[in-house]
């Protein structure tokens, strides 16, 4: 007697198994002391005092000075608006 066959649905689930993981984003390609000290900036902004982009900027312009690479403007404002 042969194999039992597979279901259709474990068949299914054995073949849809994501290959890859995709992009990281520019904080997760960061080392783990960088994102934590960003992690506490971006607890500290409050969009009720301080501007987005201002705030956004102000996280690129001291993360280059530390050689840590940031994405746009736009995906550090998404980053920021975004909570943990």
């Amino acid at each position: 007697m042969g194999k039992a066959k597979p279901s259709l649905l474990d068949d299914v689930l054995a073949r849809a198994s994501n290959g890859k993981p995709g992009f990281k984003t520019w904080f997760d390609r960061l080392p783990a002391e960088a994102q934590a000290e960003l992690d506490a900036v971006r607890e500290s902004f409050n969009p009720n005092t301080h501007q987005t982009r201002a705030f956004a900027l102000a996280i690129m312009e001291a993360a280059k000075e530390r050689n840590w690479e940031t994405g746009g403007i736009q995906a550090v404002i998404a980053w920021l608006r975004k909570r943990r």
